[in-house]
């Protein structure tokens, strides 16, 4: 067996050298090559990005919630539920208590529903679209939803009685009844009405009797 042995020099071992600028503060090498600055650039970048997190706001929740600080406002935005109507069918035995659940009120205030057990919801959840809508209803347009209503009507009591300011009395309403019968007239209908019954008719009162007694 042969064994050939190569000299070896101090160059050939590398000396420890303090890290490039291209190294960044992990020890790890800086993506695309980039400066170790351009890292500490990217560092204040994402500092002012946590200063400047988006606020939700208070679209969603009830009345009054300004007033309150920024930990009570995420705990009562907890609280929004979503309604589906998906059913599922659960065990009884992962029923932890009772809660109650309402619609969001626009003039209920936040007191209304501070409690362990009280939630709300505005928003329903469509599983198959998978969206959010507003449980607020839909108007519909059309002459099977609205009525048409005609601009002006006109008074049917000035046509039968005269100008419509007060009812005529008549003057033979001190006759018997019989001869009052005879001189009433049957009132007229209507476009947008039915006659059903008025006593204004030339039946007797043996008539009616009759009429009762085969009704029955």
């Amino acid at each position: 067996m042969i064994l050939f042995q190569t000299p070896l020099t101090f160059s050939d071992y590398e000396v420890d050298k303090p890290k490039s600028e291209k190294y960044g503060s992990t020890g790890h090498t800086v993506a695309n090559g980039a400066d170790s600055k351009v890292d500490q650039a990217h560092k204040g970048d994402t500092k002012e990005d946590d200063e400047d997190r988006i606020d939700w706001g208070v679209a969603g929740l009830p009345l009054g919630v300004e007033e309150l600080s920024d930990d009570e406002r995420h705990r009562m935005r907890q609280r929004e539920l979503f309604l589906s109507r998906q059913v599922e069918t659960l065990p009884a035995t992962l029923i932890r208590g009772k809660c109650q659940v309402t619609l969001l009120s626009e003039i209920e205030t936040v007191s209304s529903y501070d409690g362990e057990d009280k939630f709300f919801y505005s928003l329903v959840y469509d599983p198959s679209q998978m969206t959010l809508l507003a449980d607020k209803g839909a108007i519909r347009v059309g002459e099977k939803y609205q009525a048409d209503v005609p601009e002006s009507m006109e008074c049917e009591d000035s046509r039968e009685n005269g100008d419509g300011d007060e009812l005529m009395i008549d003057d033979e309403e001190e006759r018997s009844g019989s001869e009052l019968r005879t001189t009433h007239r049957a009132p007229c209908e209507t476009e947008r009405e039915v006659l059903v019954y008025h006593p204004h008719h030339s039946l007797t009162d043996r008539d009616m009797d009759q009429f009762l007694i085969v009704a029955r």
